[in-house]
């Protein structure tokens, strides 16, 4: 959690990881083009649980050239993971210590990273599924995967909902006080 703090303290390296962030983000989005012409489009990541059954289809029905694609995604994924993890935990530091004495909201910064640890094993799921298909992974293997995917968005939208709540109820003290 120091890192979260060191980053969230310092412009430059909050400037830096927004950066890289985007950057990551952006390498993504070109890379995905690649499935705009597929039936298929969407990646197995943005979807809200998986099985076994699902990923091989959506494999399938992407052809050599979809799950090639799909594969440098996944890479750029693995990428991303610190990149997001690191803007986020640092933005909830910085609102957590902005609304109220430095470190007294602290308990909330491992929402970030049990999104991170929940992403990767999504992402590691689905990298193994691709690599072992027209095989099946294991449904036990899709399990985890589909309950670390479902965590990883139920983590991430409080990790933003609580930045957002903090940041305008900041916003709202700030301004109240100026008032007065």
């Amino acid at each position: 959690m120091r890192i979260y703090h060191a980053v969230s303290s310092s412009s430059g390296l909050m400037y830096a990881v927004i950066g890289f962030t985007i950057a990551v983000g952006l390498a993504m989005n070109i890379a995905s083009s690649g499935l705009a012409e597929l039936e298929n489009k969407y990646v197995p990541d943005v979807r809200f649980g998986f099985t076994s059954d699902d990923i091989s289809s959506l494999y399938n029905s992407w052809g050599e050239v979809g799950r090639s694609v799909y594969y440098r995604i996944n890479t750029l994924d693995f990428m991303f993971i610190p990149c997001y993890t690191l803007l986020l935990g640092s933005l909830l530091v910085r609102t957590t210590d902005m609304s109220g004495p430095p470190g007294s909201l602290i308990y909330l910064t491992p929402i970030s990273t049990l999104t991170a640890f929940c992403d990767v094993i999504e992402t590691g799921i689905l990298r193994r599924a691709l690599i072992i298909f027209p095989l099946l992974i294991d449904e036990k293997v899709a399990q985890i995967g589909s309950l670390a995917q479902q965590m990883k968005w139920i983590s991430l939208s409080l990790n933003i909902f609580l930045i957002l709540f903090l940041g305008c109820r900041e916003f709202y003290n700030t301004k109240k006080s100026k008032v007065n």
